[in-house]
């Protein structure tokens, strides 16, 4: 705006120079003054009220050479700087933080019910062990597991006569030497240390034993008797 107010000035005060030297022209006639130009001149001039405008120009030329105000560059830093506040602001950003949040809350919950033992039960489970019940000593390598099989399958508990048969089978495989019995190894940790062939064929009786014993699933007789069969032949291979 101060740009276009200085040009239009210019514009007004060169027409108006334009019109006194044309009429002065037609006044003299080819009459020449000669005016010399000293500082009292310069002085008379500048009090002239037909050169007040000139006094305006120079304020505006100053103006304009003038540097942007501090509080101009302060606003000018910040609109630059809106961008990232927007980035910031910006609605899917809050969305990403929320799951951040929950997922590491689920996180510290999951540890923290892990320690307690919440979700260590079907770890537990998968460890091999002697059968849990009070009432049956620690079943040792040299026990006659056949015998004890048919005692559990007389007094109805199938699902402990399966449970013999999966110890057994345990130490056979040890006595093969294809596993190592340890406090501490799980049924996974065993059947990764098979080979190739018998992995594919203990896998099945595995789930079968697990599904029975940790899933505390009770076969009637005839399931119960074709698992045993299975186990039998799986040992009869070995």
């Amino acid at each position: 705006m101060k740009k276009h107010l200085l040009i239009f000035i210019l514009l007004f005060s060169t027409m108006h120079s334009v019109a006194q030297d044309t009429l002065q022209a037609g006044e003299d006639d080819g009459y020449y003054s000669y005016f010399e130009v000293t500082p009292s001149n310069v002085e008379t001039l500048r009090s002239d009220r037909s050169f007040t405008y000139m006094n305006y120009l120079d304020s505006l030329l100053r103006e304009l050479q003038k540097p942007a105000p501090l509080e101009d560059q302060k606003q000018i830093k910040k609109n630059e700087s809106n961008w990232f506040s927007d980035l910031l602001n910006s609605d899917w950003l809050g969305w990403i933080g929320w799951l951040l949040a929950f997922l590491l809350v689920g996180f510290i919950l999951y540890r923290f019910f892990s320690t307690e033992g919440v979700f260590m039960k079907q770890r537990k489970l998968n460890a091999v062990e002697v059968p849990e019940d009070a009432v049956h000593e620690e079943v040792k390598a040299d026990a006659d597991f056949d015998a004890l099989k048919a005692q559990a399958m007389r007094s109805g508990n199938h699902r402990l006569a399966i449970k013999y048969a999966y110890v057994q089978l345990l130490y056979q495989l040890q006595l093969k030497g294809h596993i190592h019995l340890q406090p501490g190894k799980t049924n996974q940790d065993y059947l990764r240390t098979l080979p190739q062939d018998l992995r594919k064929s203990f896998t099945p009786l595995l789930h079968v034993y697990e599904y029975v014993w940790y899933g505390e699933k009770t076969p009637d007789v005839a399931a119960a008797e074709n698992i045993l069969h299975h186990f039998n032949q799986f040992r009869e291979k070995l």
